[in-house]
């Protein structure tokens, strides 16, 4: 495997699913890279691409029920990397796929931030939330999200506006 050389995040072959969903079930993934950041991803892709394997890319595992013959691919698991915050004004942010909404929602209470409310008590992290469009109480991720930064199956890197991203499916 060509990227394990400079890969800085780990790989686990036959890991069971039911250590990654909070439902605690589900057979094992036969390979789960846990890629630390956008290099790791783009190698990650880039390996699956090449060698036609399918791949699945999973945050916090809320929410997922895995089947007990497990998952025939690589899992890729966002939930040890990509954990920025990165506050741009004293407003706008750049989130981490991997940065579970309860930390989000507490850095907005610290800055005085409303409209993420909703999103108090949702398990899970970011990339998740924004992939399915989490909400509640009235408010949803799309209320919040300006777009949506891509790391596509080649490696390219795309910014996708938030009018577009029902254009797009990303699973």
């Amino acid at each position: 495997m060509f990227f394990i050389q400079r890969f800085k995040g780990k790989v686990l072959f036959n890991v069971p699913m039911s250590e990654y969903t909070s439902i605690k079930i589900g057979g094992p993934a036969d390979v789960m890279a846990f890629p630390q950041d956008e290099g790791d991803l783009k190698d990650i892709l880039a390996f699956a691409e090449a060698k036609s394997f399918p791949f699945y890319i999973l945050g916090g595992g809320t929410n997922l029920l895995v089947r007990d013959g497990g998952i025939r691919s690589i899992v890729i698991n966002m939930s040890e990397g990509f954990k920025d915050i990165v506050w741009e004004d004293g407003t706008n942010a750049s989130v981490g796929a991997g940065v579970r909404l309860s930390e989000l929602l507490f850095q907005c209470r610290e800055r005085g931030l409303t409209g993420f409310e909703f999103a108090s008590g949702i398990p899970g992290t970011i990339g998740g939330a924004v992939m399915m469009n989490a909400g509640a109480y009235g408010g949803e991720m799309k209320d919040c999200v300006e777009g949506v930064e891509v790391i596509g199956k080649k490696g390219v890197k795309n910014f996708i506006p938030k009018k577009l991203i029902h254009l797009f499916r990303f699973s």
